[in-house]
């Protein structure tokens, strides 16, 4: 069990549900790519308290794109995405395998809210970030992610190697 400077137990148990739509629009592989999701952190037992590390994280990596990362950090949150991709290069990049390198331009728009309890989510205005970007995929694997998110509070740049959570 671990304890916190003050001798308080700290436990969490995070639940998550979060899902993606992508539809194609138009032809050449447009997405319209739309996302959602919402959770919450709670303690253990009756006399414990939430780990820092336990807490829902909304930034940078993680549904508001255009602020800093784990900007947000409270017990329960909520967000919605949707982001557009438009392909401008094809590039084949194996001839047996016949798989090409695509590279999208993108352009977002997340919307998000944290709260230490459920009225906090719904009783005030949601943070907001748009932006856009550079998705380098091929059919089976996301390679790069480069994107650029504004917010109110500022910009923020985003390389992401891999397989990317939207």
């Amino acid at each position: 069990m671990q304890h916190d400077l003050n001798g308080a137990e700290l436990s969490a148990v995070d639940l998550a549900l979060s899902g993606a739509v992508y539809a194609l629009v138009l032809p050449r592989y447009r997405v319209l790519v739309l996302a959602a999701g919402a959770a919450a952190a709670f303690p253990w037992g009756d006399d414990e308290t939430v780990p820092l590390g336990g807490y829902v994280s909304l930034g940078r990596k993680t549904h508001l794109r255009g602020y800093a990362r784990d900007r947000f950090l409270d017990r329960y949150a909520w967000w919605a995405s949707a982001e557009y991709r438009y392909p401008i290069i094809d590039y084949p990049i194996h001839q047996y395998l016949k798989d090409e390198l695509t590279i999208s331009f993108t352009i977002f728009a997340d919307i998000a809210r944290a709260g230490e309890d459920l009225s906090e989510l719904f009783g005030t205005a949601p943070r907001w970030s748009s932006g856009f970007g550079l998705h380098f995929a091929t059919a089976t694997y996301d390679i790069l992610l480069l994107q650029l998110g504004f917010s109110p509070e500022g910009l923020e740049i985003t390389f992401t190697f891999g397989n990317l959570p939207i």
